[in-house]
């Protein structure tokens, strides 16, 4: 497939997500090249906390530890991030922009970052500046990130993950009160790569907000990744392939493109695709370096192109591939763009149907689940309901890798989405709907929401 540009760099440049996995140093990052890191997450608001404070999760990278209210009520900020602490000002020193996420996948963490009002997002955002903003001698609330009382440390600006189906007004809210007390913060946003309701969770921010950039999740989404997972299709499917590299057609960067043209406020916004750092690091979406270069080389000319974002560099540090890291090969594509895509070797290279998980995240809210789950067959689908619409609705898989899901939203013609944990498995209807009972055919047009799921165990999930 010929390819516009024949070389020169892209001019992109590169954000990573750290704070969810391995124990690995944030200063261990910040001489490669990367532009941005953006640490996550800030998991529960205010509101929703005991102790009136926000929560944060930033896994193994914090030891135990957390600040207290006036009244001695715990919360769950986290007070002893000691080696965050050391390496945020090593990171910043090298040109490194740091930012901290506001959100994820937290569907069974029991955190809820829900905002109920343009008010309680106002109070919010002027915590967040507070205690991780420049620092301020009348601020007398928390300094999770300062050194000591006279070695200060702040964060370049805040990432909004929104992946619940939460009022988008006053995250809106919370992003004007940024703006308006600080224009130099950089305000990003982290959108799963859905257009359409329900699985458009920021569509009403990115039309109200502005954002600089947005780091799209372009993976765990198979309706609209770029990468396609041979374990959803057919195996005798091949229409959603679209070149030797095994990129899928279903990729809807142009759409976004679109959507910022539109935007009220984020026309001037830029895209960074979001891709997984490593085939464990995602349910689905992971490309090879071959397919990630071959990417950027296709869509660096784009108007609101602007680089890559990578979910998680601990992941991709750990990815080394012909003796470079991920993050490695990420950079070289954004540098040298075209240049550096070599001729593909194979048709289905990147066209895994079976992983392995090796996640060693103890974090209680991440954006992924590390679970597997293989459809590469077309053997008939048991499956019992329990009834009507507006009710649960259970499919039992006999003989796969799992025994229990749970149908969270049917909608549209082409796919539906089964939950499980935190990721949701698109299935083309092509292959599962003939499959289904007349009952449950008959929701396929529905838009409903379970309360709880059933794991492999029976273990219920609230």
């Amino acid at each position: 497939m010929a390819l516009a540009a024949a070389g020169g760099g892209s001019g992109g440049v590169l954000n990573g997500f750290f704070g969810q996995f391995s124990s690995d140093r944030l200063r261990d990052h910040c001489d490669s090249g990367i532009d941005t890191i953006t640490l996550s997450f800030v998991t529960s608001s205010p509101e929703n906390e005991p102790s009136g404070l926000p929560g944060t999760n930033f896994a193994g990278h914090c030891w135990s530890g957390t600040y207290t209210n006036d009244d001695g009520v715990e919360s769950d900020l986290q007070s002893n991030c000691y080696w965050m602490k050391q390496d945020i000002p090593y990171c910043k020193a090298r040109g490194v922009k740091i930012l901290l996420s506001i959100g994820g996948e937290s569907s069974l963490t029991g955190y809820s970052y829900d905002v109920g009002s343009d008010k309680n997002g106002e109070s919010f955002a002027d915590f967040l500046y507070g205690a991780f903003g420049p620092y301020n001698s009348h601020w007398k609330g928390p300094r999770p990130f300062d050194i000591d009382d006279t070695h200060h440390t702040s964060v370049d600006g805040f990432d909004f993950d929104i992946e619940n189906a939460y009022d988008n007004h006053p995250y809106i809210a919370m992003i004007d009160r940024f703006r308006s007390v600080d224009p130099s913060l950089m305000i990003t946003g982290s959108p799963q790569c859905p257009l359409l309701k329900p699985y458009a969770y920021m569509s009403e921010m990115i039309q109200a907000a502005a954002f600089d950039r947005l780091n799209i999740q372009f993976y765990n989404n198979p309706g609209c990744n770029a990468a396609p997972d041979s374990a959803l299709l057919p195996v005798d499917d091949e229409t959603d392939i679209t070149n030797s590299l095994g990129l899928s057609n279903k990729f809807n960067y142009d759409d976004w493109e679109k959507v910022l043209a539109n935007s009220d406020a984020s026309q001037g916004a830029k895209i960074f695709i979001g891709l997984p750092a490593s085939p464990d690091a995602a349910q689905n979406g992971y490309l090879t370096p071959e397919q990630m270069k071959y990417l950027i080389c296709k869509y660096q000319n784009r108007p609101h192109f602007g680089g890559l974002s990578l979910w998680d560099i601990s992941y991709g540090s750990s990815n080394v591939i012909d003796g470079k890291t991920y993050q490695d090969h990420a950079l070289e594509g954004l540098q040298y763009g075209c240049s550096a895509v070599t001729t593909p070797t194979s048709k289905t290279s990147a066209r895994k149907t079976k992983t392995k998980s090796k996640s060693k995240s103890k974090s209680k809210a991440t954006t992924t689940s590390a679970m597997r789950t293989t459809l590469a067959t077309t053997s008939a689908v048991p499956t019992t309901t329990s009834a009507h619409f507006g009710q649960d609705v259970y499919i039992q898989q006999h003989d796969r890798a799992l025994s229990h899901c749970c149908i969270q939203r049917l909608h549209q013609e082409d796919y539906f989405s089964i939950r499980h944990g935190s990721v949701c498995l698109a299935y083309n209807l092509r292959f599962v709907m003939g499959n289904l009972t007349p009952q449950l055919r008959d929701l396929s047009q529905a838009d409903f929401d379970l309360s709880f799921c059933y794991r492999k165990d029976f273990e219920t999930w609230k």
